[in-house]
């Protein structure tokens, strides 16, 4: 899987030592994230969560 994080403010990040998955901004700042699961293949890699034209309502995802 792909997953990126973008920062309001610093590049900076911490992970919770408790649970080891929460990720936060050093700052404070916003931030927002995302993920595409990509597929390798002998081919061409297919991302598995790219929605298509015609799937009507994206719920707010990026269409490709």
């Amino acid at each position: 899987a792909v997953e990126p994080m973008v920062n309001s403010g610093a590049f900076q990040v911490k992970v919770d030592p408790t649970d080891r998955w929460t990720v936060t901004t050093l700052d404070g700042s916003y931030s927002a994230h995302f993920e595409h699961t990509v597929l390798v293949t002998a081919g061409d890699p297919e991302i598995l969560t790219k929605v298509k034209e015609d799937q009507g309502d994206n719920g707010g995802m990026v269409r490709w």
